[in-house]
């Protein structure tokens, strides 16, 4: 079998370090991006269904899961992440956010042309 080079689809493991300004002081983080695999499970596990035709998803549930394993470095010890996400002002917390991809995916403008 002739293996095809499979580089361009699978999930780059590369960190990316990413600095947070908040209030005149930087704050350093590092974070790699998530399989899909791993995206839907914590999708899967953020879901409940209400009624016949309504999904509801936690985004909250789903922000703090993801970062918590997409997080590589953090200003806190990585064992805490869950603890101190559940405690961040909404002010950093909306800067932290911008990390998260949306859970429902935006349409790719790749996708679009197939």
């Amino acid at each position: 079998m002739d293996l095809q080079d499979l580089s361009s689809i699978l999930t780059n493991d590369e960190v990316k370090e990413v600095t947070i300004e908040h209030e005149g002081k930087d704050y350093n983080f590092k974070i790699r991006d998530l399989p899909w695999s791993k995206v839907n499970s914590i999708l899967s596990r953020c879901i409940s269904y209400e009624g016949k035709k309504k999904v509801v998803i936690d985004k909250s549930e789903f922000d703090i899961a993801y970062l918590s394993a997409a997080l590589v470095e953090a200003p806190w010890p990585k064992e805490q992440t869950r603890m101190f996400l559940t405690r961040l002002s909404p002010k950093f917390g909306k800067k932290l956010e911008a990390l998260i991809p949306n859970p429902v995916g935006e349409e790719d403008d790749e996708l679009k042309n197939e």
